[in-house]
């Protein structure tokens, strides 16, 4: 993947959690919280990132882990659904990030591991949401159906059962 624009803008790799850098001189040297990145995939397009910081009452993030904002900034997020509004959504992680520490999550484009609630009922074309009730996941609304929740992206193809995930194009960027 190349980055859009200078390489001196971003001072972290996408995979980076501060929780890597805490024996680190260069440890305060990171990007800022709420800080937006573009990236060109030359295999699934243009993608969106924030940097974002692990509320205390979520748990670790790991890749294709559904997060929401705890705060009114929109730079804290949680995956603890009696922390998070499903109608805010943040985005989807993209790797791990320990709670309380910082990294980058998806708020665009295509990622092709959105962990589901394994209700195994999402098709190509359906709206993901926030799931209510399980912590860190989509769930899904059919298309053409009314949506009540704000949403989180859309399905690219039907959920795989074996591993509880759906390939979805996320549309959080208004929300970032």
């Amino acid at each position: 993947m190349a980055d859009l624009g200078p390489k001196a803008l971003y001072r972290t790799k996408l995979t980076y959690s501060d929780d890597d850098a805490d024996n680190d001189p260069r440890r305060f040297d990171e990007d800022e919280l709420g800080m937006i990145r573009w990236v060109h995939d030359s295999t699934n397009g243009l993608k969106c990132y924030k940097f974002v910081e692990v509320a205390s009452t979520s748990a670790a993030l790991t890749n294709g882990a559904v997060v929401t904002y705890t705060d009114t900034i929109r730079t804290l997020v949680s995956d603890d659904i009696s922390e998070q509004h499903p109608n805010w959504p943040a985005g989807v992680a993209i790797g791990a990030i320990a709670v309380g520490e910082k990294g980058w999550i998806q708020v665009q484009g295509y990622h092709s591991a959105i962990d589901t609630d394994g209700g195994d009922d999402i098709a190509a074309g359906d709206s993901l949401i926030v799931d209510p009730s399980v912590d860190a996941t989509c769930d899904s609304v059919a298309q053409g159906t009314a949506v009540t929740h704000y949403v989180l992206g859309i399905a690219q193809a039907a959920d795989v059962d074996a591993n509880n995930t759906v390939a979805g194009w996320i549309t959080c960027l208004p929300l970032a």
